[in-house]
């Protein structure tokens, strides 16, 4: 793992073998950094808060799923709004690696404000294969998804985990070759999420900016389901499977707005 830049000061978990089953660990002012092993077995990095919740957590093979520390399920909100990054938390361009290529999307934090306010709980589910084909490393996926969340804290919204996938299945580099189940279109990062967090997914909302996101929204079981136009797709409505919208604003006013 290359060396890393400063953290927010939280804990890369190794594996719940212990520290011995990876790579290497550099430790940089008061955030300690474990890299992952020659497999992808390993276990996934994972951010841990002063409150030993997870907040960054890494998804690979299904062999991953077993953690020396878990976050306790707030009961008070079982169901949930999953976001995906690219092209919904800021705008679309491919392979987001720095901050400056990182623009919040307008809307973005009044539409998470509102969320949060209904009692969802707020969770990014994204992939990102440019990791797997080597544009940019897990270092600089974690140290933007930082500066990303000291963003989002500064607007009084909490996102409760970010969950990220950074295999690919035919361009992955590597030990990043791999077809995980929790890359999507496959279910996988929403099942976790419902385990970690006792979710209602069937209550819960996505809002994605691709068919995939739909797709695997759909397998997990996913209430509602909402396409963002984004990028390069042009989708049309389909409101038998998903919800077709042009703006974060008017999803906000659509699904999130207080009860009268």
């Amino acid at each position: 793992m290359p060396s890393s830049r400063r953290l927010h000061p939280r804990t890369l978990l190794s594996s719940p073998r212990g520290s011995s089953r990876v790579a290497s660990s550099v430790s940089t002012r008061g955030t300690t950094l474990y890299g992952p092993g020659t497999s992808p077995c390993v276990a996934p990095f994972a951010i841990r808060d002063s409150a030993c919740s997870l907040q960054i957590l890494r998804m690979g093979h299904w062999a991953e799923e077993r953690l020396a520390s878990r976050a306790l399920p707030d009961m008070r909100k079982n169901k949930a709004l999953f976001l995906d990054r690219d092209g919904v938390i800021n705008v679309y361009h491919p392979y987001v690696r720095s901050r400056e290529e990182f623009h919040f999307r307008e809307g973005i934090f009044e539409l998470c404000r509102a969320a949060q306010s209904l009692d969802y709980l707020l969770l990014v589910v994204t992939n990102q294969s440019g990791i797997a084909r080597g544009y940019f490393t897990e270092s600089d996926f974690l140290e933007l998804t930082e500066w990303m969340l000291d963003r989002f804290g500064e607007q009084q919204i909490n996102i409760a985990r970010v969950y990220y996938c950074p295999y690919h299945p035919v361009y992955g580099v590597g030990r990043y070759k791999f077809d995980s189940p929790f890359r999507k279109p496959n279910p996988g990062m929403f099942l976790r999420a419902r385990t970690d967090f006792g979710l209602d997914l069937a209550g819960s909302v996505l809002i994605g900016d691709k068919l995939l996101d739909m797709d695997a929204a759909k397998a997990a079981g996913v209430g509602t389901k909402i396409l963002l136009r984004s990028g390069p797709e042009n989708i049309d409505a389909q409101e038998d499977n998903f919800f077709v919208s042009d703006s974060l604003d008017d999803i906000r006013c659509r699904f999130f707005s207080p009860p009268r």
